[in-house]
């Protein structure tokens, strides 16, 4: 019983935080931006996306061990390149 009076406390303590939490601007503008997108006066949103078709930094050449010094490809080949 003891146990459960400890636990109801602690959410107390928890849910008085969060009330608390209320009464500060910062918060609530904060909350407002995350939850429903709030932009402010003389802001502007820019939304990112991630690009779904793969591609290379580098368009007309690949990575080619063929011209490197022995030492530079046991070293590529020991990180697995």
């Amino acid at each position: 019983m003891e146990s459960k009076i400890e636990e109801v406390k602690k959410n107390n303590q928890i849910l008085e935080k969060l009330v608390n939490n209320f009464d500060n601007p910062a918060f609530l503008e904060r909350e407002a931006r995350s939850r429903m997108n709030y932009k402010g006066q003389g802001e502007e949103v820019v939304f990112v996306y991630r690009d779904s078709t793969p591609s290379t930094a580098s368009s007309s050449e690949k990575f080619s061990l063929d011209n490197l010094p022995n030492y530079k490809k046991w070293w590529y080949w020991l990180l697995g390149f």
